[in-house]
């Protein structure tokens, strides 16, 4: 019986996550290269990757970005868009969502994302063929080689946040200092670190957005304990 409450109330919590409204969003959803998107630049090196659209064999509605910098160990080519990155208000959350499938990394971690908060601290996540790691604080994790993973970051302060692999807690880390202005970056942004990779990118999304006060996600966590004890 705990083994069901203690399932129900996580449940309740993420779905609390879902009645969030969005101070602000940004998305890339592929289809067509990112700086075809409102807001989105481009910025490359040694002539770039090859970036080409495919489809989805699964969903031919869906279409993901492939960047292939296989070619030469110093290029780097991503998508970054610059904007004011940071939660001001109580109970705000940024948050970034991402899926991507690494095909082949050769060399140092090469394709990742990076954000810049407003006050200049920086997180930088990078891809080798079967793991993640961040840039700063020398934490890595496996992942399973060569297929889909959906990775979501959140922080409330911009000093410190939070990963989830696959809907699964993997990370608590800190941010670092970086650059003095905000903008958020996806694809292979390694530059001049001796890398290569082919990576397909579904999505890319981020923005700001209010999560309930505490006691609405209480109240909502008693009423799923108490239906969950009704069934039973």
């Amino acid at each position: 019986m705990k083994r069901v409450l203690i399932s129900v109330v996580l449940t309740c919590l993420a779905s609390s996550l879902a009645w969030a409204d969005n101070i602000y969003s940004v998305a890339y959803e592929g289809g067509a290269l990112p700086e075809s998107r409102p807001g989105w630049y481009r910025a490359y090196d040694a002539g770039g990757a090859i970036r080409t659209i495919e489809t989805d064999p699964d969903n031919p509605n869906n279409r993901f970005l492939v960047i292939n910098s296989l070619a030469s160990t110093v290029i780097f080519d991503y998508a970054y868009y610059p904007r004011q990155m940071d939660p001001n208000g109580p109970n705000e959350r940024f948050y970034a969502e991402w899926r991507v499938l690494i095909s082949e990394s050769y060399g140092a971690p090469d394709q990742g994302v990076t954000i810049e908060s407003d006050a200049g601290h920086s997180v930088g996540l990078h891809y080798a063929y079967d793991y993640i790691s961040s840039d700063f604080d020398g934490w890595a994790v496996g992942i399973a080689p060569g297929v889909f993973h959906t990775y979501r970051l959140e922080s409330l302060d911009m000093v410190t946040y939070g990963l989830w692999i696959d809907g699964q807690f993997a990370h608590q880390g800190p941010f670092f200092e970086g650059l003095l202005y905000s903008y958020t970056t996806f694809g292979d942004d390694t530059q001049y670190g001796f890398a290569r990779s082919l990576a397909k990118w579904d999505y890319y999304r981020f923005g700001v957005a209010v999560v309930p006060e505490p006691a609405t996600i209480g109240v909502l966590v008693g009423l799923c304990v108490c239906g969950a004890w009704r069934r039973r």
